[in-house]
This record gives C-alpha cells, structure tokens and sequence, in this order.
C-alpha cells in the first residue's frame, strides 16, 4: 500500500477506536441509569414488603428479614436502614452500578453507588 492506503488505514483506525468509546461510554452511563430504576423498584417493593411483615408479625426484626430478602434479589444489594416511622415503613437500599470502566476509578466509582428510599404505610 502507498501514502494514500495508510491515510486510509489510520482513518479508519481512529474511526473504530472512537466508536469504540463511544459504546464504553453509552455503557458505562447505561448501567447507571439501570441500576437507579432497579435500585428505586426494590426500595418500593422492600419497603411494601416489609410493612406487611410488620403488620402480620408485629416486629420491625420481620420487616427488616423481609427488607433483606428482597435486596437479596439484586445483585450487590444492601438494606442501609429499615425504619418504623408516621404510621409506615422506610427502607433504604444501597448499590453500587455494574460498571466496566469507571468502577476502577475512585472518585468516580464513589458517585455511581446508587441509593433508593421508599415508603410504605404499616399499621403493626
């Protein structure tokens, strides 16, 4: 190949390397915004669930076993609080993205622990 075919290889290498990045980006926030629905749909499901242990056996240890069992559905789940509080059960839950690239690095692995906090009336 000549001058001409190595402007075009290198083209094309930039190209492809670009796209590349571009999908490792698109990734990267992707599962950001993925695990932020997850996180919010478990915190609701724990905290109904954990209002309803609480109804049916009078103690917030049952609740916080139902909260429990319900971030265990999620990988890299954890419950930070299971609360009694206005006549309801508060639940927290806590979980870091599934990142390729940006959970290596510290200061940015730190803003992408996503946290969830729902709500749901308990009368025990």
């Amino acid at each position: 190949m000549g001058e001409r075919g190595d402007i075009i290889l290198e083209g094309l290498a930039r190209t492809v390397g670009g796209l590349l990045l571009l999908a490792l980006v698109a990734f990267e926030v992707g599962a950001v915004l993925v695990n932020t629905v997850q996180l919010d749909d478990a915190a609701r499901r724990a905290a109904r669930d954990a209002a309803s242990a609480l109804e049916a056996r009078g103690s917030l240890a049952a609740a916080e076993v139902a909260a429990d069992d319900v971030a265990a559905d999620l990988d890299g789940c954890r419950v930070d609080e299971v609360a009694f509080a206005e006549g309801g059960v508060t639940v927290t839950l806590t979980r870091p993205a599934p990142l390729v690239l940006a959970g290596r690095i510290g200061p940015i692995a730190e803003r992408t622990v996503g946290s969830a906090t729902a709500q749901a009336p308990a009368d025990p």
